[in-house]
């Protein structure tokens, strides 16, 4: 993507233009290349064409200048009716007419990826499913006709979480015990471990976060949602501050916010991570995420991506560096899910900003201690 000698730029939605530049010295690029367009809504494709040849007719490098040539075309976009609630993207794709050497007809050699407004806002009633609330000592429990759940109060984390399946019986969606938790490290990369950069010391110091002490919290039972807020810190972080905060729908979903106020401390300046971690049954292994992709990618190496709905495995979301290390993230995330080989289990989706996300078998702690990937021993979950 960052070599390509075409670019596209300066998208125009209501004209349905955009900017060429081509930066090759002297191969005439009509003649050559396919030109695709399609538009996703959502991931799926809603409308899609070829750009006629002397649309694409692009003058070389300027060779007085050296500058790329380039010209606006015109795309002649259908119209489409958007869908409330559905993102819409314009995808160009640049591919060989024939075959060119070691490389096939198809081969594609510049792509680009364009949003487009949507005005249509998606209008969902919150559900209001009837619910049922108990407490037994330190656990909240709160259930309904389709889900069971269980909060712990001391600790503020989600020890059990249970949906009706299709076969009438209820299944775990999370390993008991191992709900959603704060989570501030993530595995060595090389660029901590070379040069004597010293974030691979610093990254140490959010290794262990220890226990979340919980100083306040607030139950409102009587709301629909169901709401529970907490305050609290974490002791070893310095009193490091966080608030917790879950909401309970009548469906069995559960918004989950988290709030952070990092200390002012030498040893704990450089945050690794902020989010949080669970572990789900072996089950899920299938990973769908609507979101940047399809390779694994971070905020500084993302521009190559598009977004898309994407399909992988737990198994294979793990590439195994020589030195394993931080792997199977995915940016720009607006939902993802890990489900079993009949479609059920459990969704994420982000709030209102894309999220980042990653499944893998492995802890970062077990990715930072191993020297090679054959001492990685995959968790059971």
């Amino acid at each position: 993507y960052q070599y390509s000698q075409l670019k596209f730029d300066a998208f125009d939605e209501d004209h349905a233009t955009v900017r060429m530049k081509n930066y090759f010295l002297f191969t005439d690029v009509a003649e050559k290349y396919e030109f695709r367009w399609n538009i996703t809504a959502d991931g799926d494709v809603a409308a899609e064409g070829v750009l006629p040849a002397d649309v694409v007719c692009v003058a070389n490098v300027d060779a007085r200048t050296n500058q790329p040539g380039e010209r606006v075309v015109t795309l002649n976009l259908p119209t489409i009716a958007k869908e409330a609630g559905k993102e819409y993207f314009l995808n160009l794709t640049v591919a060989l007419k024939a075959q060119d050497g070691l490389l096939n007809a198809g081969h594609v050699v510049a792509y680009e990826q364009f949003a487009m407004r949507n005005d249509n806002e998606l209008m969902s009633a919150m559900p209001d499913a009837a619910m049922t609330v108990t407490q037994d000592g330190n656990v909240l429990s709160i259930s309904g006709e389709q889900f069971h759940t269980a909060l712990n109060l001391e600790t503020a984390q989600l020890t059990r979480y249970e949906a009706l399946g299709a076969d009438g019986t209820f299944h775990a969606l999370i390993v008991p015990g191992e709900g959603p938790k704060g989570s501030f490290y993530r595995a060595a990369t090389d660029n901590d471990r070379a040069f004597g950069s010293g974030l691979g010391h610093m990254n140490a110091a959010w290794k262990e976060p220890g226990a979340y002490v919980v100083t306040n919290r607030v139950l409102y039972a009587d709301e629909t949602p169901v709401r529970v807020t907490f305050d609290g810190c974490y002791p070893v972080l310095e009193n490091m501050l966080v608030s917790l905060e879950y909401r309970f729908y009548g469906d069995g979903s559960i918004r989950v916010q988290m709030h952070l106020s990092a200390p002012e401390h030498q040893q704990l300046i450089y945050i690794p991570v902020v989010g949080m971690q669970m572990t789900l049954p072996k089950a899920y292994e299938r990973m769908t995420y609507f979101g940047c992709g399809p390779e694994e990618n971070y905020t500084d190496r993302h521009s190559g991506t598009k977004v898309g709905c994407y399909e992988t495995t737990v198994t294979d979301n793990f590439f195994p560096y020589m030195e394993p290390s931080e792997t199977g993230n995915r940016t720009g995330v607006r939902w993802i899910a890990l489900t079993d080989e009949t479609g059920e289990g459990l969704l994420a989706a982000a709030d209102s900003a894309p999220m980042e996300a990653s499944a893998l078998h492995y802890t970062p702690e077990a990715l930072t201690q191993a020297k090679h990937p054959y001492q990685l021993t995959a968790t059971e979950n």
